[in-house]
């Protein structure tokens, strides 16, 4: 088997390292700007080539697929006949690429979307520089709300007091961070109504304005880590009602009881314009073809690294393949390890050093209450 080689652009003066992530960065609310960093999931409705990263390991691509063909439907959601939006919740265990798989689902919407309302396919336009920021991300007609940021993590809107803020208080400050998020004089008329202690009224409202607009908005929801089931399956509830024409829920959650939680709500998700996506466990052999799969990520500058066939070969240390952001993030130490010492391949007793010494996460930690 022959070294792998692989590229990684940074500014310069920066060191490169072969495991980057692109990511957004704002300067004080100017200057939105690319950086390589350590961590964080790929975002390519934000940033132009972010997609070509994209390693379809423990079992994603089936479920994108799966996504593309059960999940929400332009031709649908748009349909004001239909009057009916979608929920798409996407669950498992942490750091197994559950928001990578958000980000791209909805990037997969979005250009759907896109070619639905206006006829254009993704290569009629002319292509973004790659690794650029898209400030309006793939479409005009397209409105992308993240409540917690690309990372997804904050949950400061579902609680208070350190107890759940309660559904209805939840829903009411999604709808203010909408109005926030979309400065639309359309949307703003709209905005005695949104702010209506009736939230599914207010929801319709927010619906009515989208269609006028032309738009379809898509809100990101992080994982609010409720422990309370009934919460929790209102939640789901309200925003399967709340999805009305227009309206695409993304939810995150790392509860092992997702999947419980769902049926005993819907008994039929399709039938209830709900889809589930179970993000799964990695193996043995993801760990070759992550490395693989980024040497053959195109159009990637700088410097040169290459790894030897005898760690392509090898396996690793069973809790550095617990999951993939675990085995992303010690892949990129390894490599910056490596690059400190100046070495231009990563040799297995590279990788030892690391290994050495560092004792693995207890399996439990990686679990979640339902």
């Amino acid at each position: 088997m022959t070294p792998v080689s692989l590229r990684r652009p940074l500014p310069e003066g920066e060191r490169c390292n072969t495991f980057a992530v692109p990511v957004v960065v704002n300067v004080n609310g100017h200057n939105e700007h690319v950086e390589w960093q350590a961590q964080g999931p790929l975002v390519p409705w934000r940033i132009s080539g972010s997609e070509s990263l994209w390693v379809p390991i423990d079992g994603a691509q089936q479920l994108f697929d799966r996504f593309v063909v059960e999940g929400p439907q332009p031709g649908v959601i748009t349909d004001t006949n239909e009057e009916t939006g979608h929920l798409v919740v996407i669950s498992g265990e942490r750091q197994v690429g559950k928001t990578t798989l958000l980000h791209k689902c909805v990037h997969s919407l979005a250009l759907r979307l896109h070619a639905t309302i206006t006829g254009e396919e993704e290569g009629d336009r002319p292509a973004p520089p790659r690794w650029s920021v898209l400030k309006a991300g793939v479409s005009p007609h397209v409105r992308v709300v993240e409540l917690a940021g690309a990372k997804n993590v904050n949950r400061a809107i579902a609680w208070a007091h350190g107890q759940p803020a309660g559904v209805d208080v939840v829903n009411q400050r999604i709808l203010q961070a909408i109005l926030k998020a979309l400065d639309e004089p359309l949307i703003k008329e709209a905005g005695e109504q949104l702010r209506s202690t009736d939230v599914y009224e207010a929801y319709g409202a927010l619906s009515d304005a989208l269609v006028r607009l032309d738009w379809t908005l898509l809100i990101v929801v992080p994982d609010f880590k409720w422990l309370d089931e009934s919460v929790t399956r209102s939640f789901y509830r309200s925003c399967s009602e709340n999805a009305r024409t227009g309206i695409v829920f993304f939810v995150e959650s790392s509860s092992s009881a997702t999947a419980d939680d769902l049926y005993a709500e819907f008994l039929d998700l399709r039938d209830s314009h709900v889809t589930h996506l179970n993000v799964g466990p990695l193996t043995t052999e993801n760990w070759r073809h992550f490395i693989h799969a980024r040497h053959a990520a195109q159009d990637i500058p700088g410097t040169r690294l290459t790894v030897a066939a005898d760690v392509l070969s090898g396996t690793p240390e069973q809790w550095m393949r617990q999951n993939i952001g675990t085995l992303q993030s010690s892949l990129h130490e390894i490599a910056q390890e490596a690059h400190g010492e100046r070495e231009t391949e990563i040799v297995k007793d590279r990788v030892r050093q690391f290994t050495r010494g560092r004792s693995g996460p207890d399996p439990q930690d990686f679990r979640r209450s339902p």
